[in-house]
Order: structure tokens, then C-alpha cells, then sequence
């Protein structure tokens, strides 16, 4: 899945958002010193929490996903899901959030820690495309995760030998008012291979181009439980090609027996079929309340 427009698609932290009004939807507020205002879409002012005006900090990078490509496996370069997501981009319903920490200032090699948040939301009013001000939700039910991750000079680099992650990214839909889940990706064996920093720490890549690579699988009972059902289908039915004979029921998909799938499974998990997932992403300077 690919979008080379300003408008990428994700985040391993994937999102639901929540605009803020005089108070966060958390029902919290804020005297901080540091606080100011900012006219929400209804035209009322807005009080945002000082995280959210605090300076960048080189020693503590937080950045969201502005662009992904899924490179394999192919049956994702699916026109109809892609739009899904450049939707749940745009509208703020799908956001991946990265903060580091335990890092130096940038003079110096650093080890420290990748963190990654996928149920966030938006906390500063306004349009969700130039938002730069996010709040961690910390669900139970799509937790962060986090991996060692080591800095010299502008190259980020992950251990050789690191403990994989299992992340699952929600993408939802916001249609008058009511937010319902679209989709949730359920990434396993997650590991990062390659990156690059901005000389200032505030971006990894660009709007356009990828600046860090990411290895994982897609196991076929995963696949099999996640419905799309904007689409019909299930994400195992994506995946597989075998998207039975009622296109627009899901529960026939994937009832042949793998072999006989039009794109079957390249690999194994724990004795298990499952697909390979080869992505790379870019990612910019925002601001995370916890």
C-alpha cells in the first residue's frame, strides 16, 4: 500500500481521536503557566494543555507517522483500504505516535528507548491534517509497546538480535458524530531494521519518501477474525483471495483449504500459516499528552 502525497497514512501508534473543547475528553483541565488558546472549528476558544506547547526537545523526540507503504504483502495495495486509511488520516481516526527517551541531546552516540503509542487522540482543536498536539489514551485493549533503539549521529538503528513486538493499529470512522471501528490490523513479530533522523531530531524521512524500515507477519487466524465490513470482506479475504461467493459476506472467506487460497501464506508463525509484512514510514515533530 502506497501514497506518496502529503497526506501519509500511519502510525505504530494507530488512533482514535478526540477533539478537545474547553476541557479534554478525559474531563481534564489545565492552569499551567505555560497554557494558551486557540479557536476550535465552532469558533470558541480552546485552552490547551501545556504538553502541548512545551518546546521540542531533542532528548525526548516525539513524532507521528505522515507516510507508510506497505510494500508486502501485495493483496494490501488494495485501492478501496488504502482510501480507508487516507481517510482515517485525514479525519484523524487513524494516527501511529513514536516518542523517544533515555537519549542524549544529539552531540553524541545514545542508546535509549522507542516507544509506540496506537490509541491516541487528537487534543488540540482544529484540522486533524495539521494537529500537532496528541493525547496517549493508554487502552487496555491496544497497549504501546516499545523496543531498545540506538542513535549515532542521524542513524537510527534497532539490535540485531531485539525482542519482536505485537502491536494491533485501530483505524475508525467518524460519521455524524459517531466513531466506529473500520478495521484493526493485528501486526505480529513486529521488528525495525533501518532509519534516519532530521539533523534536529523533529522528522524521520519526509511527507513523501520512507526514512525507516519495518519487518512483521500478518498471521492467517488473525487475519481471519478482523472484518472489514466496509469492504465485505475479512482481512484474511483480502489477503488470501479467497473471498467465497457472497462477496459481501465475510464469513464465507477463506473456507477453501489454504492451498487452494488464489495467494496463499508465505511463511509460518509457531507452526501456523502467515503472511509477510515488509513496510517503511516517515514520520514528524508532534506533541504527546500522557
Amino acid at each position: 500500500m502506497s501514497s506518496r502525497t502529503p497526506r501519509g497514512i500511519m502510525a505504530l501508534a494507530g488512533a482514535l481521536a478526540v477533539t478537545c473543547a474547553a476541557a479534554c475528553s478525559d474531563g481534564t483541565t489545565t492552569t499551567d503557566a505555560r497554557t494558551d488558546t486557540t479557536t476550535d472549528v465552532a469558533g470558541e476558544e480552546t485552552t490547551l494543555p501545556a504538553e502541548c506547547q512545551a518546546a521540542f526537545d531533542p532528548k525526548n523526540p516525539m513524532l507521528k507517522m505522515s507516510y507508510f507503504d506497505i510494500k508486502t504483502p501485495e493483496n494490501l495495495n488494495n485501492p478501496a483500504l488504502e482510501n480507508l486509511m487516507l481517510t482515517g488520516f485525514d479525519s484523524g481516526d487513524f494516527i501511529w505516535l513514536f516518542e523517544f527517551t533515555g537519549v542524549d541531546d544529539g552531540t553524541t552516540d545514545t542508546d535509549g528507548t522507542f516507544h509506540m503509542y496506537t490509541e491516541s487522540g487528537l487534543v488540540e482543536a482544529g484540522d486533524p491534517r495539521t494537529t500537532t498536539c496528541y493525547k496517549y489514551m493508554n487502552d487496555a485493549k491496544y497497549p504501546g509497546t516499545q523496543a531498545d533503539v540506538s542513535i549515532a549521529g542521524s542513524t537510527l538503528s534497532w539490535p540485531s538480535v531485539q525482542a519482536a513486538i505485537n502491536i494491533t493499529v485501530p483505524l475508525y470512522k467518524t460519521d455524524g458524530g459517531v466513531r466506529k471501528l473500520l478495521l484493526a490490523l493485528p501486526l505480529t513479530q513486529v521488528k525495525f531494521t533501518t532509519g534516519t533522523f532530521s539533523a534536529d531530531r523533529k522528522t524521520i524521512g519526509s511527507e513523501s519518501a520512507c526514512g525507516a524500515d519495518l519487518v512483521g507477519l500478518l498471521t492467517v487466524d488473525d487475519a481471519k477474525s478482523v472484518s472489514i465490513a466496509e469492504m465485505g470482506l475479512t482481512l484474511c479475504g483480502l489477503l488470501s483471495g479467497d473471498k467465497g461467493s457472497n462477496l459481501s459476506d465475510p464469513a464465507d472467506d477463506c473456507q477453501k483449504p489454504v492451498g487452494q487460497w488464489p495467494t496463499p501464506p508465505d511463511t509460518e508463525y509457531s507452526g501456523k500459516p502467515a503472511y509477510s509484512v515488509t513496510a517503511c514510514f516517515s514520520a514528524k515533530e508532534v506533541r504527546i499528552k500522557k
